[in-house]
């Protein structure tokens, strides 16, 4: 089902007719859950980020400079694992380029050893599309703070068009909204979801804000309804923190 959905979206884009040499992808996001080792925590992992910042940099790689890294920790959440680590990409190509300049590097080793010691991971890859991207501008780290991820499947029949309906009920309602949302679509992906959903809010009144004025419109309540009507989700809500940020934004 995952496979099918992104060859339909591939064919149906003008990525697929474009010249095999040049086309790219959107933005690719890597995402690990991961487990502590006994006696390891959030410090551990901080520490150890600190290091990749630190060694990567020195790598001096144009293409991992463009990476962005947070880690997302359980607030309200059920889903699997102690902690998620998500990575965006600008692109598929800017991806490989970034991951062979990284193990490519004597540097990386002593990383994935630091990594290594401090939880067991396991590794999904996403295309990205951002439906809302309106975070506030006066805070350069989105996933700072509240974040909303939905694991979703879709019931059976739905189209992709039907899906988009809902997407786009949802944006016209939100664009001006302070928030950033994207819908990740599985690519090299060992997961039951067909999609998946981050919805990036400034803080935990903000998500309460935003959620309060969407569940009590009449717009939001039959936006929910129709969601529900394409797909069923688990959903959780993290706090989050940036590790790395693009070079640009640096």
């Amino acid at each position: 089902m995952q496979r099918l959905l992104w060859i339909a979206m591939l064919l149906a884009s003008p990525l697929a007719l474009a010249d095999s040499h040049t086309a790219d992808t959107g933005p690719v996001m890597e995402t690990f859950r991961c487990d502590f080792h006994e006696g390891k925590g959030p410090d551990d992992i901080w520490a150890s980020a600190e290091f990749f910042n630190q060694q990567v940099d020195k790598m001096n790689s144009e293409a991992l400079n463009s990476y962005f890294a947070a880690v997302l920790l359980p607030f309200r959440a059920s889903m699997e694992g102690d902690y998620g680590w998500i990575g965006e990409w600008p692109s598929l190509r800017t991806m490989a380029r970034g991951l062979q300049d990284y193990y490519a590097s004597p540097l990386s080793a002593a990383v994935e050893k630091r990594f290594a010691e401090v939880a067991d991971c396991r590794a999904n890859t996403w295309f990205v599309e951002d439906l809302v991207d309106n975070y506030p501008d006066d805070d350069a780290t989105p996933l700072q703070d509240a974040v909303e991820i939905y694991s979703c499947t879709l019931r059976d029949g739905v189209t992709m068009a039907q899906v988009s309906s809902a997407e786009q009920a949802f944006v016209k309602a939100n664009g001006e909204a302070p928030v950033a949302v994207q819908r990740w679509t599985p690519f090299l992906a060992n997961t039951p979801a067909d999609l998946a959903y981050l919805v990036a809010h400034e803080d935990i009144g903000s998500f309460a804000d935003f959620n309060a004025a969407w569940l009590a419109s009449e717009a939001g309540r039959a936006n929910q309804a129709a969601f529900a009507e394409v797909m069923d989700c688990e959903s959780g809500l993290y706090t989050g923190r940036v590790l790395r940020e693009p070079a640009s934004t640096m």
